[in-house]
């Protein structure tokens, strides 16, 4: 049995034979993407349908899975990173492979092998906004045995390798980097995640910044919660204006969200309160945070004033079964957050009125099997008219679109195999979900499907 630490969805996914086999089936050409009829459907013409299916096998790979999908903001192609499994099952490196955005064909691969080949989990992918440069992060061991951060760059174009980074924290301990963005102008990339100072039981976050074209190490910032606990960071977000970056992340029981200065690494803010986070997202404007995650066993939802951290609004949603969210996305206007998670063993969605907190409307969604338990993710269309939901590592996978307004389901697809990522595209509004199936009796190699949005 080998477990991967999936640390952007705080989540344990465990790739084994016997999920291998429980996905076989899955046929080459076609991942058997089916219509899912539901009262009060009302989808367009072409929304849901699929436009292509790509797949990507690692050099003798046994098993290969996508963590991470970004678009290039011109809408032309797509990046996915991942790793793949050797044959001896041994070492995982880490793949990236761009694809055309509109025909799923594949643009170049690129792999990470680690230092002497001890390889490395990628776990994290973003693209500047110019469509230049892809950025990968994720760790693998170093020189001294212990995981470092490992950042590389790429060119978007011809994924020629521009510059590898890799981030030892001052006890060369163990850091796991799980997020990756990149500032709004191009210049900056910053990383985060968790680094073990060297004291038992003790871990910091440790937020890094490089100079987007050389690689240089601009600054790198630690938090430790009061009392040293265990302090896990689990995403980050960069302000419109590039100004500051925002982290979040569990620090003992509490939800802890640090605001950087993004040129200095200075500390501007922390904010905590009780709660598992998940995910974070800034508002159009930059006025506002927003952070999801668990309170308890509800969703927790709250949105922070961007300059100074204080609350403006917290909401919690409770469904009548254990659940815990997961992802959210805030509309193009900055007038709506969307937030999805887990209603064992359902997904549930929810809207709420991004000013007030005010709940606009739920969602649950069944699929067959109820075999969704696991890290659905949310996004919004280009023009804010619908959400998308898609996730599920268990026999199926779904993707299901909602009017943003009312939350009425638009249309479903299902289909065999693991979501662990999902993207929209900002010009063309096509809906990329990525993540692993079973094409052959043993082999599990990635899989992405675009369907019309």
């Amino acid at each position: 049995m080998r477990v991967l630490r999936l640390a952007r969805y705080g989540v344990l996914a465990i790739v084994t034979t016997s999920i291998m086999a429980l996905l076989a089936g899955v046929n080459a050409a076609n991942p058997a993407a089916a219509r899912v009829t539901r009262a009060g459907a009302a989808p367009a013409s072409s929304g849901g349908a699929q436009q292509w299916v790509s797949w990507y096998t690692g050099p003798g790979a046994q098993e290969d899975l996508s963590q991470a999908i970004a678009v290039a903001h011109n809408g032309s192609a797509v990046f996915v990173t991942g790793w793949f499994t050797s044959a001896d099952r041994v070492d995982r490196d880490y793949a990236t492979v761009a694809y055309k955005a509109s025909t799923g064909a594949k643009l170049w691969a690129r792999r990470y092998t680690g230092v002497g080949g001890q390889g490395g989990i990628a776990q994290a992918v973003a693209v500047d906004q110019a469509g230049t440069r892809v950025f990968v992060t994720g760790y693998s061991l170093g020189q001294n045995s212990f995981t470092d951060y490992v950042t590389i760059a790429y060119n978007a174009v011809t994924g020629a390798r521009l510059w590898l980074r890799r981030y030892d924290g001052p006890a060369s301990g163990h850091e796991y980097a799980s997020d990756v963005v990149v500032s709004p102008d191009g210049s900056r990339v910053f990383v985060t995640g968790t680094s073990r100072p060297g004291s038992p039981g003790r871990s910091d976050y440790a937020t890094v910044a490089y100079d987007a074209a050389t690689g240089a190490q601009l600054w790198a910032a630690r938090y430790s919660g009061p009392g040293g606990p265990n302090d896990t960071a689990y995403s980050l977000a960069v302000g419109p204006g590039g100004k500051t970056v925002y982290v979040t992340g569990q620090s003992r029981r509490a939800i802890a969200t640090v605001a950087y200065n993004a040129a200095t690494g200075r500390q501007q803010w922390v904010s905590r309160r009780g709660g598992s986070p998940r995910a974070i997202a800034v508002s159009p404007d930059g006025h506002v945070v927003y952070v999801t995650g668990s309170f308890g066993l509800s969703f927790g939802t709250v949105a922070y004033n961007a300059a100074t951290g204080t609350i403006r609004w917290h909401s919690r949603y409770t469904p009548a079964t254990v659940s815990g969210a997961n992802w959210l996305a805030v509309s193009p206007s900055g007038t709506m957050v969307y937030v999805t998670g887990v209603a064992f063993p359902d997904f549930e969605t929810v809207a709420y009125n991004a000013a007030t907190g005010a709940r606009r409307w739920a969602r649950r969604f069944n699929g067959p099997g109820n075999s969704y338990a696991f890290a659905p993710q949310v996004a919004v269309g280009p023009h804010g008219h619908t959400v998308y939901m898609a996730g599920g590592p268990g026999q199926h996978t779904a993707t299901v679109a909602y009017n943003a307004a009312t939350g009425a389901t638009q249309w479903t697809r299902v289909h065999r195999g693991t979501c662990t990522a999902m993207a929209v595209n900002p010009v063309t509004g096509a809906v990329y979900i990525t993540g692993g199936a079973v094409r052959t009796a043993s082999f599990f190699d990635y899989m992405t499907i675009a369907y019309h949005g």
